[in-house]
């Protein structure tokens, strides 16, 4: 660490930061280790102005990265919902019976958590009960409107 001192010499002031540990203990401690103001405040000048070309380098970067994923995006999201489409078509009458085996275990299981009354105690969704999170969670992404899925079985089941 370095301590503040003002130099007179030849009739002008000027400001250094002297070796804490000389300064305060003396050559006995160790060698004098000084940095003239005008030095130090371009080194800090020399490295912020650096550290703010890498931000603006790096910001640069993300917005071209947020640019090509909005542009990426819509198509994306087409053949998501082609692909969706196409694993629906291929859904037997067995899939939709074993789903809905799956969603029943489930809504027992989270009528079980739920009458533990277990909360969560941290975080965003603290005093939340945790069946409900859970549901939400699992259960909040409709696979198909249910409409289209009574049709689709009865037109198995015929």
């Amino acid at each position: 660490m370095f301590s503040p001192m003002i130099r007179c010499w030849n009739g002008s002031r000027r400001v250094e930061y002297v070796c804490r540990g000389y300064h305060r203990n003396g050559k006995g401690y160790c060698r004098s280790h000084r940095i003239h103001e005008e030095v130090l405040d371009k080194a800090v000048w020399d490295d912020t102005e650096k550290l703010r070309e890498q931000y603006a380098a790096e910001l640069k970067k993300v917005t071209q990265l947020q640019k090509q994923w909005a542009l990426r995006k819509p198509v994306l999201d087409a053949h998501c919902l082609t692909l969706q489409k196409e694993i629906q078509k291929r859904l037997t009458k067995k899939d939709y019976m074993s789903a809905e085996k799956s969603r029943k275990l489930r809504q027992r299981k989270y009528q079980e958590v739920r009458d533990q009354h277990i909360v969560v105690h941290g975080g965003e969704f603290a005093g939340k009960l945790l069946a409900d999170l859970l549901e939400k969670d699992l259960m909040g992404i409709p696979l198909e409107d249910s409409e289209k899925k009574e049709e689709r079985l009865s037109l198995m089941v015929a």
